[in-house]
């Protein structure tokens, strides 16, 4: 008797570590996160984190979207066709948020501007640009802001010069290789590229607006109500992601690496194709309210 109860006993036990061993896995989470352009320095950290396997750790897929211009990747991020954004210029969605619309800024992520403004090999100074034709990412972009302050100490006021719009750096470097524009406002790896090819480096836009931080993280308040952690689960934040689930407490844990390897290899792999985020329209509600 004393053997069958612990025959019983062992049997159960096989059985639910059987059950526990083939019992379905937690659906993936996807997470649809909007950045501007197409891949640039500013995506490192979300690069790595795809590459190292860390949202995939948690059961998170970081789907990346590439939109235009920041103006409407924040419009589609408040009206719900994005949950997330990566890399967005500050103006933007301060801007969103104090017409009302239901989202929140997270993080900053890049506190010094990492612009240079880059111009055809004829033109030596800033103060040459007098009469001459800029691109910057749009009328009310930060970028315009920028670039407004690296002319002024240099003499050079509104109407002295013409502004051209294109949203993302690469548009823009096209723009200036294409002989369209006489200067452009550029990040990493644009700029240097430029460079190589003789177009000539006027400034750097921190030497001018140190203290006026460039991008951020944002998210659709809707969508990260249910979940408090979300954002910072699905955020590398320079770090690796979260120990446990999407709706855990737990902090996420950081990680560093010595070198820039990490960083190029994601950098070099990824060459995901520039669309705009999947939006039905492109009409944004009333003060941006999905």
């Amino acid at each position: 008797m004393h053997m069958m109860r612990m025959f019983s006993r062992a049997a159960l036990g096989f059985a639910v570590a059987t059950l526990m061993s083939v019992a379905p896995a937690r659906a993936v989470d996807t997470v649809t996160i909007g950045t501007v352009g197409s891949p640039s320095a500013n995506l490192w950290p979300l690069f790595i984190g795809i590459e190292k396997g860390f949202f995939t750790a948690e059961n998170i897929k970081a789907d990346l979207i590439y939109i235009p211009a920041s103006a409407p990747a924040i419009q589609q991020l408040a009206a719900g066709s994005l949950d997330m954004s990566f890399s967005t210029g500050l103006v933007d969605p301060i801007r969103a948020a104090e017409q009302g619309a239901g989202l929140a800024i997270a993080r900053f992520e890049i506190q010094a501007p990492p612009y240079a403004l880059i111009a055809k090999s004829s033109i030596k100074s800033l103060k040459d640009l007098k009469g001459k034709v800029i691109s910057v990412g749009g009328p009310k972009d930060i970028t315009r802001l920028y670039v407004d302050r690296m002319l002024a100490p240099h003499g050079l006021k509104t109407g002295d010069y013409d502004y051209v719009y294109a949203g993302a750096t690469t548009a823009r470097a096209q723009a200036l290789l294409g002989g369209a524009v006489d200067a452009a406002i550029l990040l990493p790896p644009s700029n240097f590229q430029l460079q190589n090819q003789g177009f000539n480096d006027l400034g750097l836009t921190i030497e001018y607006a140190p203290e006026l931080a460039f991008s951020g993280t944002m998210a659709n308040k809707a969508w990260a109500a249910p979940i408090p952690t979300c954002s910072s689960a699905c955020s590398p934040r320079k770090a690796r992601a979260p120990s446990s689930s999407m709706t855990s407490a737990t902090a996420p844990r950081r990680f560093s690496f010595s070198s820039g390897s990490a960083a190029k290899r994601p950098m070099m792999s990824r060459k995901p194709t520039i669309s705009s985020a999947r939006t039905t329209s492109s009409t944004v509600p009333a003060r941006f309210r999905g």
